[in-house]
Order: structure tokens, then C-alpha cells, then sequence
């Protein structure tokens, strides 16, 4: 008998041990019998479920807190006791507080004894991951969805069937007032847009953020005349000065694309994208919408694009050459070349550049373009240095570069491998970038600018006068030389201001130490006044038009065009 009992207490121990553990689990701990009546249960169990003891000794306890899982369905507690499926994600209603719960319930059948209960309580989790979640398809700057939240909806809508409409709404000039009036400034503009937006929308309608600065708008409407009218509204929107940008008058222009202009979310976007560009086109503050006319400029423009990828990647586009001349003791000296890529299409004949580079920068094109352009520019002047020492020995190399080229990171990789192919002196290349492409992200633009100007190549800004540089700001930047825009020398002799800005600028690069060409000269007179006005590099029709490799050394074999005297090099 002692023996039986002292057996018995150890069991009791045991039993105690394991309770005493059950209650310091997280999780809560059922025991069940086969009719689902509770056998046992862990303090956790009693605190998830906001019950307690006694109310666990009702016949059907779990009606207490009335659990309904949260696929949807509701079945009875007898059939998910039953289910095959052992984990079921669990709404309870807390009876102690009534606060909703989501459990995770896993239950283990017991052969001829009862169920195993076990949850746990993850509505902090999924409130977190909900918090994450819409964190992540929220745009921080504005409040609004952002691009990935607005993706989703236009899918949702495409799959739903129901008539809607796309509508992109691109704010115009808006760079100017992060340009003048700095980011801060912008951010906020940007934050008091959105709210227009939100006030201007019909309540079904829902708009997001889709980039830097445009907007998408998804609504439900029957017909273009809706898709119209929300357009208007959102124009009107715009009609107040902005407080946040200091008065700042600025217009929104829409393009608009019906939901079943495309098969897709990515061909909607485009047919909006596409009837934005010919808003555009027109001027600020308007609105278009996708049509026939614009389907069959879409297709072409895609079949183009696709074209000039095969031309870029099996280097089928050629390179042109425009002198630029130094014409300060009378005559035309050539100095250098400047490279521009030409395309002829086999069967709709030569591109015009300003179309195809176009489709290159929205196709993601533009720096194969440009590698390419560099690297058969560098290997071809540095053959006519090679060939023609005596007119072509010191001949420089001017070649555009675009601002992703400069953003991607790999220009100093380009830049070496074409002169390290070419065996073209690094003194005697210079690229031309235009004051956009520089002036755009700070830091992140000049540094790739450092390196290859540290490499010996030299910068000259383009266009000069059309962006928004100032002295201070060029004194900053790392530059060898300015190209004066075509705008202001086409106006020399007959437009008094274009003469002043001229000038102006001659002397603002005269301060800096900085060789000025002068861009579109193509009158004997514009040469003359830019001469007087101390500006001796010109490049304009007046002294060469732009021609292919073997009419260019044409040219320098015969004394024709040009004074052949050498170029005396220099660093």
C-alpha cells in the first residue's frame, strides 16, 4: 500500500509539473472528450478566449464566443472538429471585453479519447502586416495610392467588365517650380494637388500617384462624355494659384483612355499615355482621349520602336559630322566635328532624329543608342586623324550624351572602352550635355561628370540659355566650355534682346574662362556680329551641314571648303 501510494503521488507530481507547464504556454491548450466538451484547459486558453472556468463547463461553450472562420464560410463547430483540414484561420468575439480576435486553431484528433485543441492569437500580427501592407501601396508624399495600388485597381476593374475609364493627368511645368522655388516647395504643391484631385473626383472614382508628377484616376463611367466631364473638373481644379507654391499658376493636362481601349492594364496605360502626349502636343491645360487615329500611330510607333531596337542592336545606324569652325581671323578653321546619329529605315527610308531618339529615351534605348554613337564617332574621327595627319591630325570629337546615360551609372565604362578601341586621345573627345541633364538630382549627375572629366575628356554644356542655369550655379559645375542655343543666334541682326542674351553670355563665360560655340549659324551676317560680339567658335549650316564619314573626308582631302591649315593641339 505505501508503495501504491507513493506511486500515485508521483503521479499526481507529474500531473502538477505538466499543468503548471501548459499554463506558461503562449498558446492556448483545449482537451476535449468525444462529445467536444472540455476536458482541461491552460490559462492562455481562458485569456485569448475571454472566458472563464465555469463558462468552459457549458454544454456548448464555444457559442460563447461565437467563431466564424474567416474564409468566408460558417460552418458548426462539430463539423470543423470533424474537417480534415487541422489549421483554420478563426473570427471570436471576446465575451470578457467584446473585442474581436483572429485566432489560428489547430486541432488534433485523439482515437477513441477526444480532440486536441491548440491557437494562438495573431490579431496584432495581421494588424501589422495590414499596416505594412497598406504602407506599401501608399504613397508617403501625398497619402494617395501609389503606382503599384493603382496597377492593382486598374486590373480589378479590367477583370470586373463593368464600363471605366483611365485617366492620366500630368501636372504642366511643374519642374520649374522645383527648379525655382526648390524640393520643399514641389513636395508641397504636390501634397495641396492631391488634395484637389481628391475634391474634384466623383466619390467612386479613386486616383493615385503614379509618378514624380502625375497622377491616374480610375472611375466608373459610361461613356467618354463622363470620362469628359471628370477631365474638366479635374482642369478646373487647377484654376486657383497655389498657396504652397508661393502663387504658383500651374494647369494639369489629361489623357484619357476608355476601359476597353486595350486587352490589358499595361495597353490601357499606354493608350492613356498616348492621348496625354497629344494633349500635350497642343499646349498646357487640355484634354484628349484615345482613339482610332491614335491606335494606328500607337501601332506604328510600337512597330518603329521594335525596328529601331534590331537597328541599335545590330548596329545598323550610321553617324553624320557637322564642323565646328573657328572663324576669328576671318576664315573657317575647322577646330572639330560634331557626331549625330543618323537612321535609315530599309524600307520607310531615313528617320528624322528627333523622332527616332525620341522613341530610344521612351523605350529605354537611349544609352545603347548612345554607346553605339560614341563608340563608331571615336573610331572613325580617330581613323581621319590617322589618315589625313596634315587636315585632320588635331581634330576634335564633339558627341551628345543624354541624362540616363549620365544616370545609369556605366558612362566612364563607355567612355574608356570607346577611346581604349578607338585609340582616340582622351583630350580630344568632348561631350555635350544639355543644362536639364545636369541640373536634374545634384550629386548623383556630376559625379559620373567628374570621372570622366578627371579621365581628360571635356564637358561642354548644350543649348545653353533654354534651361536654368545661373553664374553661381556654373561656377559649380564641371565644365570646360558653353554652346549658345540656336534660339537666341537665329535672331542676331534683327531681334535686339536675342543680341543682348548673347552677349550677356559671352561675357558671363569670358568671367569663367570658358570657350563659347555658337550654335545655327547660317548667315553671313550672324557670323560677322557673333565675330565682333568676341565669340570665334561657330557650327551652322553657313559653314557645314551635317554629312556622312566619306563626304567628310572628301573634304579634307581636296582644299575646298575649309582652311586646311593644321589644328595646333592642345590639352
Amino acid at each position: 500500500m505505501v508503495a501504491g501510494n507513493e506511486q500515485d503521488q508521483e503521479a499526481g507530481h507529474r500531473r502538477d509539473h505538466l499543468l503548471a507547464a501548459l499554463d506558461l504556454m503562449d498558446e492556448g491548450v483545449i482537451s476535449l472528450d468525444a462529445d467536444l466538451r472540455v476536458v482541461g484547459a491552460n490559462a492562455s486558453a481562458l485569456r485569448i478566449l475571454g472566458l472563464g472556468p465555469d463558462d468552459l463547463r457549458q454544454p456548448r461553450w464555444w457559442e460563447l464566443v461565437r467563431p466564424r472562420r474567416l474564409d468566408g464560410t460558417v460552418p458548426s463547430f462539430e463539423e470543423a472538429m470533424r474537417s480534415p483540414a487541422r489549421d483554420v484561420a478563426v473570427r471570436i468575439r471576446r465575451p470578457s471585453d467584446g473585442r474581436a480576435r483572429h485566432l489560428l486553431v489547430h486541432h488534433e484528433p485523439l482515437p477513441d479519447v477526444g480532440t486536441v485543441l491548440t491557437f494562438r492569437d495573431r490579431t496584432e500580427e495581421e494588424r501589422t502586416s495590414a499596416r505594412l501592407a497598406s504602407s506599401a501601396l501608399r504613397d508617403r508624399l501625398t497619402g494617395l495610392p501609389n503606382r503599384s495600388a493603382a496597377l492593382a485597381e486598374l486590373e480589378e476593374a479590367m477583370a470586373a467588365g463593368a464600363p471605366f475609364a483611365l485617366l492620366l493627368v500630368d501636372i504642366d511645368a511643374f519642374r520649374a517650380v522645383n527648379t525655382g522655388l526648390g524640393q520643399a516647395a514641389g513636395d508641397a504643391v504636390l501634397r495641396e494637388v492631391a488634395a484637389r484631385l481628391r475634391g474634384a473626383l466623383p466619390r467612386a472614382a479613386r486616383a493615385a500617384r503614379f509618378g514624380p508628377d502625375d497622377f491616374a484616376v480610375v472611375a466608373p463611367v459610361a461613356d467618354e462624355a463622363a470620362a469628359r466631364a471628370i477631365a474638366e473638373r479635374i482642369a478646373d481644379a487647377f484654376a486657383a494659384p497655389f498657396s504652397a507654391g508661393h502663387g504658383a499658376q500651374l494647369s494639369a493636362s489629361v489623357g484619357i483612355a476608355m476601359g476597353d481601349a486595350a486587352r490589358d492594364a499595361a495597353g490601357l496605360i499606354a493608350a492613356a499615355e498616348a492621348a496625354l502626349t497629344r494633349a500635350r502636343s497642343r499646349g498646357r491645360g487640355l484634354v484628349d482621349v484615345f482613339d482610332d487615329a491614335l491606335r494606328r500611330s500607337t501601332a506604328d510607333r510600337l512597330a518603329l520602336t521594335a525596328d529601331l531596337r534590331a537597328a541599335i542592336e545590330n548596329d545598323e545606324l550610321t553617324v553624320a559630322y557637322q564642323p565646328i569652325v573657328d572663324v576669328s581671323n576671318g576664315s573657317a578653321r575647322l577646330v572639330s566635328l560634331e557626331a549625330l546619329a543618323r537612321w535609315t529605315h530599309p524600307e520607310r527610308g531615313p528617320i528624322p532624329p528627333a523622332r527616332f531618339i525620341v522613341l530610344a529615351e521612351d523605350a529605354g534605348l537611349v544609352r545603347a543608342l548612345g554607346r553605339r554613337v560614341l563608340a563608331r564617332a571615336c573610331l572613325e574621327v580617330a581613323g581621319l586623324r590617322r589618315d589625313l595627319p596634315d587636315t585632320a591630325g588635331a581634330l576634335r570629337l564633339s558627341v551628345n550624351i543624354s541624362a540616363r546615360q549620365i544616370a545609369s551609372g556605366l558612362l566612364e565604362h563607355d567612355v574608356r572602352a570607346a577611346l581604349g578601341a578607338s585609340g582616340l586621345p582622351p583630350k580630344a573627345l568632348s561631350l555635350e550635355l544639355t543644362e536639364t541633364a545636369l541640373m536634374d538630382d545634384g550629386g548623383a549627375r556630376i559625379d559620373p561628370l567628374l570621372a570622366v572629366r578627371e579621365a581628360g575628356v571635356r564637358l561642354f554644356l548644350d543649348d545653353f540659355g533654354t534651361g536654368y542655369s545661373s553664374l553661381a550655379r556654373l561656377r559649380r559645375l564641371p565644365l570646360d566650355g558653353l554652346k549658345i542655343d540656336r534660339s537666341f543666334v537665329a535672331g542676331l541682326g534683327s531681334v535686339d534682346v536675342d543680341g543682348a542674351i548673347v552677349e550677356a553670355i559671352l561675357t558671363m563665360a569670358q568671367a569663367l574662362k570658358l570657350p563659347v560655340v555658337a550654335e545655327g549659324v547660317e548667315t553671313r551676317d550672324q557670323a560677322r556680329i557673333l565675330r565682333v560680339l568676341g565669340c570665334p567658335l561657330a557650327q551652322g549650316f553657313l559653314h557645314g551641314r551635317p554629312m556622312p564619314l566619306e563626304e567628310l573626308r572628301a573634304q579634307l582631302t581636296r582644299d575646298g571648303r575649309w582652311s586646311l591649315r593644321p589644328v595646333r593641339a592642345s590639352g
